[in-house]
């Protein structure tokens, strides 16, 4: 529950960004207009109206922090936890049921080095998830660098769309070997097209 409300308030402190910004632009306009009447008020006024706007960011910058921090926490989690199933969307539905499978994978998420921030991009994402969970991750492989991938919250019932976490960037050959093999792999019987979707309860 207290997990739900805090990405409830990032949602709702992110999603009233573009009124603030409008009213700042309000604000500051009425201000300039009452500036040569009133100097002195004028100056406390702009002062109010920056350290309204610095207090918005630095409080968007800490709920939205400790919203990645709850989605970073309960991915591990869900890393250590054995599951009946992963799932896995794109580009057809495969369900992993084999615990020798899922070790693999799992493995191979844990395998190589964390790779600093730099201009760059995911690409030809692979969705999945875990069976019981609605909370859609995504593997995606580096746009410009051999043998990067990121790992990303893609969809939540309760984060929404405002952004999508990252939750890992890393170099491994490990997880290419895992690919190319995954790719190889024949689909099983009776698997079916699956758009991933999620709504809230």
């Amino acid at each position: 529950m207290a997990d739900n409300l805090l990405f409830t308030l990032r949602n709702v402190w992110l999603g009233a960004f573009p009124l603030v910004w409008l009213g700042g632009v309000i604000a500051i306009v009425l201000l300039a207009k009452k500036a040569k009447r009133d100097p002195a008020g004028h100056k406390r006024r702009f002062i109010v109206l920056w350290c309204t706007f610095l207090v918005y960011i630095v409080g968007s910058a800490t709920v939205t922090g400790l919203a990645n921090g709850v989605v970073r926490q309960r991915y591990q989690r869900m890393l250590d936890t054995p599951h009946r199933a992963i799932v896995f969307y794109t580009p057809k539905r495969r369900d992993m049921v084999n615990p020798h499978d899922q070790r693999a994978f799992i493995e191979a998420l844990r395998s190589g080095d964390d790779v600093a921030a730099h201009h760059s991009s995911p690409i030809d994402k692979l969705e999945f998830g875990f069976a019981g969970d609605r909370r859609i991750f995504s593997l995606g492989r580096d746009s410009g660098a051999p043998d990067e991938y990121w790992v990303e919250l893609e969809r939540s019932p309760v984060y929404g769309e405002q952004g999508t976490p990252e939750l890992r960037h890393f170099h491994s050959p490990a997880m290419t070997a895992w690919f190319e093999h995954w790719r190889a792999k024949p689909l099983p019987r009776g698997t079916i097209r699956s758009t991933a979707q999620t709504s809230p309860r």
